[in-house]
């Protein structure tokens, strides 16, 4: 979905905004949650956009928190001004 959405805006750089983890994400949940945004990483590689994740830092556990710092950023190219 994010890609095609992408796509759909060849030539001006895309900002996507998205959140699959929050506070209220069971334990069983997170790891699925951690392989979307993985996903999303791969999928966003070589194309003009950012994808920012606006995370509630006071309400999620320091593992989350590192992991999220760990995931390679999303930006691929500098945003035009």
């Amino acid at each position: 979905m994010l890609s095609k959405f992408a796509d759909s805006h060849t030539g001006k750089h895309v900002r996507i905004i998205g959140e699959p983890i929050w506070a209220d994400r069971s334990e069983a949940e997170y790891p699925a949650c951690a392989q979307h945004e993985a996903l999303i990483n791969a999928a966003s590689t070589g194309r003009d956009l950012t994808i920012r994740c606006p995370y509630d830092t006071s309400r999620l556990t320091t593992e989350v928190l590192e992991d999220a710092r760990a995931t390679p950023r999303a930006r691929t190219t500098p945003p035009r001004s």
